[in-house]
């Protein structure tokens, strides 16, 4: 069925090549590049991951894309001892089931096809050049870097801005974490688990034909404004090394969408739906004395004062709640929570990405790493400047 999705628990009951656990929905093997063994083919999530819970890499890695293989990297594999692997529905904001949910599940492959989603995007209500942007990135007509260097344009298809994946129409506009950042800051943090859990298509009309939390008219401008502006500041860093500045894209967002909302409203402003101006001092602070920021190795360390800083409000929120934590990443939030359960003092806060280039820095550097848990003695070269700015 495909509206079931997969918590992983346990990995005993999850097939690793049939089962729709991964972001995105849609089962590894009809992503596979290689031929999967025959008797790999129904193994379950536990036969792929080693006995110290790390994913078994040499099994797989050679048979599906760099892109699928950063998606089962940001997952934790399953433990024992996290109970059975649990479904969930995929198309609510919560995983559970709903009526209506079923029925806009069942009617929106239709709905694109018959209806026409051209038509939705040339009744959108804005700039002709954004119809036809996102015209062109429903027929993959866009030139991300894997279409210029499948054109022999580009020495790699990987993306330049996380240099983790190839740099796919719907990586750049939605799964990198350049442009992930910005969805986050606009996308009411109850509607997170479906506006990231669809393909490409049914992403856009979604989000051209449903309001995701606010007043339907708002929320169809503002989305098409802000892929828009992610695609723009995204080939301004390619062709001109442009950083990437989440504060001037949200300016520019606020100017776009109320200069549209003042040609088909009036004078209204949009600004109560998320795009408000608010005056915010962001700058990395040090803790204080006897405070240390970090967590698995702080432990580790012998620390028990820790301020844990999380850029995403959803994350900080998921973390806070005791409510059991139901998506592709509830093993994830179970091993954080049984961190935070233990006799220790750990702060729990949100804190903006420009406030900590650093970590910034390094979570980039991991998408193109060995993958797991590195031990850094010494900082990056390329952190310095960011270290030396930041003090």
């Amino acid at each position: 069925m495909k509206g079931i999705r997969w918590s992983i628990g346990d990995g005993k009951s999850v097939r690793f090549c049939w089962d729709r656990w991964l972001h995105g929905a849609e089962p590894l093997i009809h992503t596979a590049i290689g031929v999967v063994p025959e008797e790999q083919l129904n193994w379950t999530l536990d036969q792929f991951t080693t006995e110290t819970v790390q994913w078994n890499w040499n099994v797989f890695m050679h048979l599906v894309p760099a892109t699928v293989l950063m998606k089962v990297a940001a997952i934790m594999p399953s433990r024992v001892d996290t109970g059975p692997d649990v479904p969930y529905w995929g198309f609510s904001e919560d995983g559970r089931f709903t009526t209506r949910s079923a029925y806009r599940s069942l009617t929106l492959d239709e709905d694109i096809s018959n209806r026409g989603l051209w038509k939705v995007i040339w009744h959108w209500s804005g700039p002709q050049r954004i119809r036809q942007f996102m015209w062109l990135a429903v027929k993959g007509a866009l030139l991300t870097n894997w279409q210029r260097w499948h054109r022999h344009l580009a020495d790699s298809p990987v993306c330049v801005l996380c240099g983790g994946v190839a740099e796919s129409t719907l990586h750049a506009l939605h799964d990198c974490p350049k442009a992930s950042c910005m969805w986050t800051r606009i996308v009411p943090s109850e509607n997170v688990l479906v506006f990231f859990n669809l393909p490409l298509e049914k992403w856009i009309w979604k989000n051209l034909t449903n309001a995701i939390g606010i007043n339907r008219e708002q929320w169809e401008v503002l989305f098409g404004v802000t892929i828009w502006q992610v695609w723009s500041q995204r080939n301004a860093f390619t062709f001109s090394n442009e950083q990437c500045n989440a504060s001037r894209m949200l300016k520019n967002m606020e100017r776009h969408v109320n200069s549209i909302s003042a040609t088909l409203w009036g004078a209204r402003s949009i600004g109560g739906v998320g795009m408000g101006r608010e005056n915010v001092w962001i700058r990395w602070t040090a803790p204080p004395v006897d405070w240390i920021k970090g967590l698995h190795l702080a432990w580790e360390m012998g620390f028990r004062r820790v301020l844990m800083e999380i850029d995403s409000q959803c994350a900080v929120k998921l973390v806070s709640s005791n409510a059991e934590a139901v998506g592709i990443h509830r093993n994830l939030l179970k091993a954080i929570k049984e961190l935070l359960n233990r006799s220790w003092e750990v702060r729990v806060s949100h804190e903006y990405r420009e406030a900590n280039f650093v970590a910034d820095y390094l979570a980039t550097f991991a998408a193109s790493g060995p993958g797991g848990l590195v031990h850094l003695a010494d900082p990056l070269s390329g952190a310095i400047p960011w270290i030396n700015m930041t003090f």
